[in-house]
């Protein structure tokens, strides 16, 4: 989509740049983190994933807590979509957990 396009040219601008750059997103599967990743090599950038291992239950509850909240199904069905990053996606990934 349009926001997708609008962040991976900001994304190829800092690239370019030579900045430093975290892109945040719920990339909860290979392909939609591939469409990302792949920009990388082309500026010799270094990725690493970070990947948050959040209960389902404590994602509801500090949804609960924001001040706009998403729906507990759009929760739902991002837990059930997600997959693990395997190695071979990024030069690293770490696992922070809650």
């Amino acid at each position: 989509g349009e926001v997708f396009q609008i962040a991976n040219e900001k994304l190829r601008e800092s690239l370019r740049a030579g900045k430093f750059v975290i892109y945040d997103a719920t990339n909860t599967i290979p392909d939609f983190r591939k469409k990302v990743v792949d920009l990388c090599p082309d500026y010799g950038a270094y990725v690493k994933l970070l990947v948050f291992d959040i209960s389902k239950e404590e994602l509801k509850l500090r949804n609960s807590r924001r001040e706009r909240q998403v729906p507990d199904a759009v929760i739902d069905k991002q837990c059930a979509k997600f997959e693990w990053p395997l190695p071979e996606e990024a030069h690293a990934i770490e696992i922070i957990d809650d």
